[in-house]
């Protein structure tokens, strides 16, 4: 890779990276991508090999972060396959593998960026406290559904759930919000490792069991080791 280089290549984002180094990376392609128009607007339109940018590798590097130590190595793979990434154990053992799955409306934010490349500015949206959440549970249903009669048992199967950070005051509302999504699915039974949350405001990982509560991973963050 050129110091010059702007547009992002398979080839850049495909290698093991430990947690710290996958933030590096997306940090240092995320200020080069929305230096140049052009890409940004690529990106912003999730055009091309920045979908699995977006969609899964930025927010990968949030659970990876979250999840595993930094002796931990993490390779995403781009394609058709049935997982985003592969983790590695210090001792070089594939460890564990990654589905991540951003459940959002699709159709509303591909409106909004068109407005944005056209007018300057994308669609506002005023909510009331939770209302952002509640409606992300339609797309987050759809989305578990089809997850469901698909076979994971080798991956640890994530939902990004993704909104506006709410004020510090409405935190409560918004955990028990996040917490009662695993009653509103509940009757949805996965063929996965584990099925869990990246709530991403937070940061936080909460982990699915059908007919119950999400409950968090009280864990330290990236205290994940994988010495098998």
């Amino acid at each position: 890779m050129n110091k010059g280089d702007t547009t992002l290549q398979t080839e850049y984002i495909e290698k093991c990276r430990c947690p710290k180094g996958l933030w590096f990376f997306k940090i240092k392609w995320v200020r080069k991508i929305f230096s140049h128009k052009k890409e940004r607007n690529l990106a912003q339109a999730k055009k091309g090999i920045y979908k699995f940018f977006r969609d899964e590798v930025v927010h990968l590097e949030v659970f990876v972060k979250r999840r595993y130590s930094n002796r931990c190595l993490v390779l995403p793979v781009n394609g058709n396959q049935a997982f985003d990434a592969k983790v590695y154990g210090p001792r070089g053992n594939l460890a564990e593998k990654i589905e991540i799955t951003y459940p959002q409306d699709g159709k509303a934010i591909a409106d909004s960026t068109r407005k944005m490349h056209e007018r300057g500015y994308g669609t506002v949206r005023v909510y009331s406290i939770g209302e952002d959440v509640d409606a992300l549970i339609p797309f987050i249903e759809e989305t578990a559904i089809k997850k469901s009669h698909k076979d994971y048992s080798d991956c640890v199967l994530t939902f990004v759930l993704d909104f506006d950070l709410p004020y510090p005051e409405h935190k409560k509302e918004y955990i028990k919000k996040v917490k009662e999504l695993g009653l509103k699915i509940g009757h949805i039974h996965f063929k996965a490792k584990e099925v869990c949350f990246l709530v991403l405001p937070y940061k936080d990982l909460y982990y699915y069991q059908p007919g119950q509560l999400l409950f968090k991973d009280h864990r330290k963050r990236g205290s994940v080791g994988l010495d098998i």
